[in-house]
């Protein structure tokens, strides 16, 4: 019994161990074959899905943790790289567009600081009445002025000479004490200004004015001008009303009337000309340095502009008052002509209205230009100073070296004695036409006697 129940065990121990056999067989055949099927067909499938869904999540964590590193690690060495080679290229491109535009803006906004600050400095009430600093860049020719001088000098000097030497013909009448008095003004006023302005030139431009001798002189050049101005306008009225109003003009007191208009004009034109060492504007000096005048060049206070106004509207209204008076007696000589017989001379008449149109052509012309630029420059019209204010008060200095040669020597009387002097000397008849038209009537004398007096 025991022996059978030992082959049934040993029975059932072989049949599990066959069956553990062959599932191992199984396992590893199935393994095998399942695996080989799995992994091709996984393989692709798997492959396909898996690529396209890992790829998108790899694609964003790589990149996200990819950028991060590499652009870390690129920008420090990019950087260092091209700081170097871009810092090399970028100078010398950037220097040269930067310098041009920085240059084109610096200059602009510097020169606008620059000029705003020496401005301010160069304006300052103790540079106002000082000369400019001496420059070799300043060359000025000597001659002119030294022809001013002389001619001015001179000239006047004779024009007093002759004065005296015919009072026994004019007896000194109120336009001869006129004549006096503008040959003191030009003359005094030119004697007094013209050597400083001289040495100035002969030191080469290297002297300059102290402030105290620029207000001298602008107070001497101010005073020449305006009273010579002055003076030549009463010369004017006293021919007016001499021709106008005879009765009222001969009076006994006629020649105290000429030396108090004389004495009132020099007054007016002293008080004109002063007005800055009262501290109503200033003096300055003017290219080249050699002649100083009331400043309406920097008019960065109101005295100055106030100043320049009063003395421009001064002068303007003296050269119109003039002007207008001179054209008024020339109207009636040339309307006394044609209303005169044809028989009757036209040589008395001739010389007047020739000396009046004189009179009226040079004064303008050489007075009018420096009131007209000192109105511009009081406006802002114009600005800076030169060469242009220089000529200007060149031509009104003319005027005071021209006046005593038109209202003396080239007056009737002189002319009569310079004809019968070159007669004399050429060997002709020394009864020159003058002389006859004067002697052909009676009425012709006294006309003649009453132009005379007139001019």
């Amino acid at each position: 019994m025991s022996s059978m129940n030992e082959n049934k065990t040993k029975s059932v121990t072989l049949g599990v161990k066959d069956f553990f056999t062959n599932h191992q067989n199984l396992t590893s055949a199935i393994y095998q074959n399942f695996t080989s099927a799995v992994y091709q067909n996984l393989t692709t499938a798997t492959y396909q899905n898996l690529t396209s869904a890992t790829y998108q999540n790899l694609t964003s964590a790589v990149y996200q943790n990819l950028t991060s590193a590499v652009y870390q690690k690129l920008t420090s060495a990019v950087y260092q790289n091209r700081t170097s080679a871009t810092y090399q290229n970028l100078t010398s491109a950037t220097y040269q567009n930067l310098t041009s535009a920085v240059y084109q803006n610096l200059t602009s906004a510097v020169y606008q600081n620059i000029t705003s600050a020496i401005y301010q400095n160069l304006t300052s009430p103790t540079y106002q009445n000082l000369t400019p600093t001496s420059t070799p860049h300043v060359y000025e020719n000597i001659v002119p002025v030294t022809l001013l001088f002389v001619f001015g000098v001179v000239g006047n000097a004779i024009a007093l000479s002759v004065l005296i030497c015919s009072a026994k013909t004019h007896k000194w009448r109120p336009f001869y004490r006129l004549v006096c008095g503008l040959a003191i003004s030009d003359g005094g006023g030119i004697l007094a200004s013209y050597p400083f302005a001289e040495y100035r030139y002969l030191s080469n431009f290297e002297y300059d004015f102290p402030e105290a001798l620029c207000n001298y002189l602008g107070f001497v050049f101010m005073f020449t001008l305006m009273s010579s101005a002055m003076v030549v306008c009463c010369m004017s009225v006293d021919r007016f009303v001499a021709i106008f109003y005879p009765f009222v003009y001969n009076t006994p007191t006629k020649e105290r009337r000429a030396m108090m208009m004389l004495g009132a004009v020099w007054v007016l034109a002293g008080i004109l000309s002063s007005l800055h060492l009262y501290g109503l504007g200033a003096s300055r000096n003017y290219y080249p340095g050699s002649w100083c005048f009331l400043d309406f060049i920097d008019l960065s206070s109101t005295s100055k502009v106030i100043y320049s106004y009063i003395y421009a509207f001064a002068g303007a209204i003296v050269v119109t008052l003039t002007v207008i008076i001179n054209l008024m007696v020339i109207v009636f000589f040339v309307k006394n002509k044609f209303s005169q017989s044809a028989a009757k001379s036209n040589r008395n008449d001739l010389p007047v209205v020739l000396f009046l149109l004189m009179i009226v052509t040079l004064f303008t012309s050489c007075w009018a230009p420096l009131m007209v630029n000192i109105f511009q420059h009081a406006a802002f019209a114009v600005t800076g100073q030169g060469k242009t204010e220089l000529l200007f008060l060149r031509m009104a200095v003319t005027n005071s070296v021209i006046d005593p040669w038109i209202y003396i020597l080239f007056r009737k009387e002189v002319m009569i004695m310079l004809v019968n002097f070159g007669n004399r000397f050429l060997g002709r008849n020394t009864s020159s036409p003058l002389q006859k038209s004067t002697a052909s009537t009676g009425k012709d004398v006294s006309e003649t006697k009453r132009s005379v007096s007139v001019i």
